[in-house]
């Protein structure tokens, strides 16, 4: 059998079409199973200079003093003008939150199931976007 011109002109046209087509389906077989690329994020900062985070850190020291002195007269105040707070102990720990003056070692009870509940609820939206 011979081959003519124009044979062998549609056979490599015909090879070129297969490996085309190949190269074509390998390539959309990987830009389907790579994972979609997390852009990292650029922000912009800027640096205090140390004496305004000095200023600052001073400023937030001076307001919690302030503020235990507060809460200190008002543990006082409850004390001395409501009977129900008679029972009050010194180291009463203001729940602001909810309001109310708590026990520390209560407090400290009270932290740690938040805390708890917290992170059982951060488990379980792991769990979720892993989808087990």
């Amino acid at each position: 059998m011979k081959l003519k011109g124009r044979d062998f002109i549609l056979i490599i046209i015909f090879v070129f079409v297969l490996i085309a087509g190949n190269y074509f389906i390998a390539y959309a077989q990987t830009k389907k199973e790579l994972p979609p690329q997390k852009k990292e994020a650029n922000y912009q900062t800027w640096k205090l200079p140390i004496y305004m985070q000095e200023n600052l850190q001073w400023m937030l020291n001076d307001f919690n003093k302030r503020f235990d002195e507060k809460v200190q007269a008002f543990k006082k105040e409850l004390r001395e003008r409501f009977d129900e707070f008679k029972d009050m102990p010194d180291d009463a720990v203001l729940y602001l939150e909810g309001g109310m003056f708590i026990e520390r070692s209560d407090y400290l009870r009270l932290q740690r199931y938040m805390r708890d509940i917290e992170n059982l609820a951060n488990r379980q939206k792991e769990v979720k976007k892993d989808g087990k």
